[in-house]
């Protein structure tokens, strides 16, 4: 004889759909349930199985679906290894979350301006790291330190900046 608690019982009702289960406190003793039925061993532990690798399947299904949501902050668009400094005036700047945007016009080799969009960490972070909103405006000039994309595109992620009066701010804000 087996002994059996109610929550096994219960889940065999509900596997085999012979009636809705409960998980009362009583104790069945056998291998029949209270109804007289055959209670079958082998039957739950493959429903058991099954419950299992449908879960398993749901949590992976969901990290999967959740991957592009974290590579928003990835920068593997840039080219972290090699950076580089600009020096430029700004043309505007963005203020705005996710993240602060810095448009600098940078004279190439022949004199020709080219405009850079530097893309900063969140407003929140840099003033954590002692930005403030109104220390930049359009016509300032800058050096900027950043990783340039790796595509090629007059695009930078910051890693410094260093205003006209020599004053030098983080552009992750994490110092």
């Amino acid at each position: 004889m087996a002994t059996l608690l109610a929550g096994e019982q219960a889940f065999h009702r509900w596997a085999t759909g012979t009636t809705n289960f409960s998980l009362g406190g009583c104790i069945v003793i056998g291998t029949q349930n209270i109804q007289g039925e055959s209670f079958d061993h082998q039957f739950v532990g493959a429903a058991m199985k099954s419950r299992l690798a449908i879960a398993f399947f749901l949590t992976v299904s969901a990290a999967a679906v959740s991957r592009p949501l974290l590579a928003h902050h990835s920068s593997s668009s840039y080219d972290m290894e090699h950076p580089v400094n600009l020096k430029g005036v700004v043309s505007n700047m963005e203020w705005t979350n996710p993240h602060v945007f810095i448009y600098l016009d940078v004279k190439d080799e022949n004199g020709n301006a080219e405009q850079w969009r530097v893309e900063g960490n969140s407003p929140n972070m840099l003033v954590r790291a002692g930005w403030k909103k109104e220390m930049i405006k359009a016509g300032d000039q800058l050096v900027v330190n950043g990783a340039p994309a790796k595509n090629g595109s007059k695009v930078m992620r910051l890693i410094s900046l260093t205003l006209a009066n020599g004053q030098k701010f983080d552009g992750q804000g994490f110092k």
